[in-house]
């Protein structure tokens, strides 16, 4: 059975303290860079749990989604350039999924312990279904990790988990539920619905309509602020395109 040591101190996604030592052992320009990024972040005055400004919170909308989960608990890393986004979806999973943490990376490493799993596709990565029986038989909770960012920068990031077993959803091809976000094919989904496939996959049917519930309220919100903040020639325009985009994806024709 595969282990992985507990990290220092977990932080919530609203917390971050100056820390000594990173994912890589010492403080990288990558660290730094991190570090100030959250700075000016927190001083742009955001919900620190949604990332949306505090006229758009969703937090209170999102509280009676709350589900937790029997057998697995999911810990996400999020790629500090990814951090803050108000179109990043990993936000979402600690806010709805009871006992689920997220750290920036790389300024701390995943707060793992006990059997784990890396949700990352790739030539050695098995079909999430394959370790159902797995997670039934474990004698403690299993931890699902999760790495949040562009795909290279996610694959740089799983690089560093070598060793631990890793694990692919394998639904047929679908649409992202994510709209003002470039799907770049089919299949291609946010980190929230791989998440929450994954979860499904595993034995944790009950968390996936929570899961998507929340996405499609981020959604609405993110529409929201849109119509608030451009024209309204400039919003269809926008749609216009993302819908040109989607149905190229449905017809098999390149994304324009």
């Amino acid at each position: 059975m595969l282990r992985a040591t507990r990290a220092s101190a977990p932080h919530s996604l609203g917390q971050h303290t100056s820390v000594l030592s990173c994912a890589w052992g010492r403080r990288t320009l990558e660290v730094l860079k991190a570090e100030h990024k959250l700075v000016k972040w927190r001083a742009e005055g955001r919900c620190s749990r949604c990332w949306l400004q505090r006229a758009h919170c969703l937090c209170s909308s999102l509280a009676p989604l709350a589900v937790a989960t029997q057998r697995v608990d999911v810990a996400v890393a999020v790629h500090y350039k990814e951090w803050g986004l108000a179109k990043n979806t990993a936000k979402l999973l600690p806010l709805v999924l009871d006992g689920c943490s997220a750290v920036v990376h790389p300024v701390h490493t995943l707060p793992t312990c006990g059997p784990v799993l890396l949700l990352f596709p790739g030539e050695d990565s098995q079909p999430a279904g394959a370790y159902r029986e797995w997670v039934a038989a474990q004698h403690e909770r299993v931890t699902l990790l999760v790495v949040d960012g562009t795909w290279n920068q996610a694959r740089t990031m799983a690089r560093q988990m070598a060793g631990v077993p890793r694990v692919h959803i394998s639904e047929p091809a679908r649409e992202s539920l994510v709209l003002h976000r470039k799907q770049p094919k089919l299949g291609h989904v946010s980190t929230l619905e791989a998440v929450a496939l994954a979860l499904r996959a595993l034995g944790e049917e009950h968390a996936e309509a929570p899961l998507l519930a929340a996405l499609r309220l981020a959604c609405d919100a993110h529409d929201e602020v849109e119509a608030g903040t451009n024209s309204m020639e400039m919003v269809q325009k926008k749609r216009a395109k993302r819908e040109r985009h989607r149905e190229d994806l449905r017809t098999g024709r390149r994304g324009r």
